[in-house]
């Protein structure tokens, strides 16, 4: 309920709520996900968008163009949200990878992706989203994943088999720092014997975010009121 009350926070604060991956509903769902949302949320403009097809995205710039945009304020309980943030857990990771044989990029990257996301949902930790990113040179390959109880998706190809490359990390969970990087490097571990090869860790950084601030109170201060 406490990570809830964030998301919720940010969407009455919006000036603008835009419900991605359209494409993935039909026309009356999508009807009705945008009046819902609508309902809930009066002060917003409620677009859909898709960022597969680039659906949407026309009217997403026309209105971030316009007026108004960004005055919506709400009242916060700082201590809810606090600790809703406190529950979430943030890993960036970049790393080396070195093999004596040509081995398949996009495969490595969706097969760790998937490992990640079932290993986490093992451990009750419900993924927000995990990100990988595997570079080499120039060619980039790219695979997401955006909930615990969907697959892995490769959003970019790098199409080659690769003997070295650089591999970056990035995942958000409803777990502690220390139990999220736990099992990234366990799912690590296991990506690194199933394809034979080495993956040396060149950063690691957990996390879970700070507190909001509250605004600060405003004091008299040589004859002005200052913030």
């Amino acid at each position: 309920a406490k990570v809830t009350y964030i998301y919720k926070m940010q969407q009455n604060e919006a000036d603008i709520i835009a419900i991605n991956k359209i494409d993935a509903l039909s026309g009356e769902r999508l009807d009705r996900l945008r009046e819902m949302v609508g309902r809930n949320f009066p002060k917003a403009t409620v677009i859909g968008v898709s960022a597969r097809s680039g659906r949407g995205f026309d009217e997403l710039a026309r209105l971030l163009d316009g007026d108004g945009v960004g005055e919506n304020r709400v009242d916060v309980d700082y201590d809810t949200y606090g600790e809703g943030e406190a529950r979430l857990g943030w890993l960036n990771a970049t790393l080396r990878i070195d093999a004596n044989e040509p081995f398949d990029g996009d495969r490595l990257l969706t097969e760790l992706a998937d490992d990640i996301r079932t290993a986490l949902t093992g451990a009750s930790a419900e993924p927000a989203h995990i990100k990988l990113l595997l570079r080499v040179g120039e060619t980039i390959g790219v695979a997401n994943v955006v909930a615990g109880n969907k697959r892995a998706e490769l959003s970019q190809s790098c199409g080659t088999c690769l003997t070295h490359g650089e591999l970056v990390v990035n995942a958000r969970a409803e777990a502690t720092p220390d139990l999220l990087r736990d099992q990234v490097r366990g799912c690590l571990d296991r990506i690194a014997a199933r394809f034979g090869i080495e993956l040396t860790t060149v950063t690691m950084d957990v996390l879970s975010p700070a507190p909001p601030k509250r605004p600060d109170v405003s004091t008299e201060f040589d004859g002005e009121v200052r913030a």
